[in-house]
């Protein structure tokens, strides 16, 4: 879960994406996305293996957090963000990368407009 405040209340989410690695990778590309002047672009990695303990965010990109589950089969996650509003553009495309190979992991990429 994240908060970010000065979202608009109407709207808030100016554009979103997700994307899944079908193919055992440590290489996680977050999905483009087209962000209006003024956002916030929040990326989000998550994976399920059995031993992912430590998350490698790309370069460009405020890290925010990561999550490590336990036992077998575990989820993994690392939030990151622009680290401030960006212009107009196209962003995402980042790859976060694990240090366990996994088939089952999922991306988002999100354009958070400003109030």
């Amino acid at each position: 879960v994240a908060a970010y405040s000065g979202v608009a209340t109407t709207g808030g989410i100016a554009d979103i994406a997700s994307s899944a690695d079908t193919a055992a990778t440590q290489q996680h590309a977050s999905p483009s996305i087209t962000a209006p002047d003024g956002a916030w672009v929040v990326q989000l990695w998550a994976d399920k293996s059995t031993s992912t303990a430590a998350w490698t965010p790309p370069s460009g990109v405020t890290s925010r957090g990561t999550s490590f589950g336990t036992g077998s089969g575990h989820t993994s996650a690392l939030l990151a963000d622009s680290g401030a509003p960006v212009a107009a553009g196209t962003y995402g495309g980042g790859v976060a990368s694990t240090d366990a190979s996994s088939a089952k992991g999922v991306a988002w990429t999100i354009a958070l407009k400003s109030s």
